[in-house]
């Protein structure tokens, strides 16, 4: 397995997954509506409570990645954001499920910053099984 990080709105999510061909082939969709727009910043937002706290143990253990990383739920030691995300995210694609094979992209009025969501990856993320 690789450990890279994957960039989603402004926060650094680091993820042990294989996920570069499942990145390269997710095509973008843009979204404009308002609606679908407060969904993604949801996720987004779940997204960044969870690197927040990967992040947080990094730092603290001195750049060290072991124990930080979800790799899947069972591995993950803040459970209640993974849990969070893994909601969010299953909620957003029973709403709109053909954005769970693709990279969202979206922008706030007044923020010229945009946001990618790559669901593609999330689906693989939250589908992985325990590691035994």
């Amino acid at each position: 397995m690789k450990i890279f990080s994957l960039m989603l709105g402004k926060s650094l999510l680091v993820i042990s997954m294989l996920m570069v061909s499942v990145s390269a082939m997710a095509e973008t969709i843009t979204l404009k509506n308002e609606k679908e727009i407060l969904h993604a910043v949801a996720m987004n937002e779940a997204i960044d409570r969870l690197t927040k706290k990967v992040m947080s143990c990094i730092e603290e253990n001195d750049g060290k990645t072991e124990g930080c990383i979800c790799v899947d739920e069972c591995s993950c030691k803040f459970k209640d954001n993974y849990f969070s995300a893994k909601r969010t995210y299953q909620s957003t694609v029973k709403t709109y499920p053909h954005w769970g094979s693709h990279i969202v992209f979206y922008q706030r009025e007044n923020d010229p910053q945009g946001y990618n969501i790559n669901f593609a990856g999330l689906q693989h993320q939250f589908s992985a099984s325990c590691e035994k």
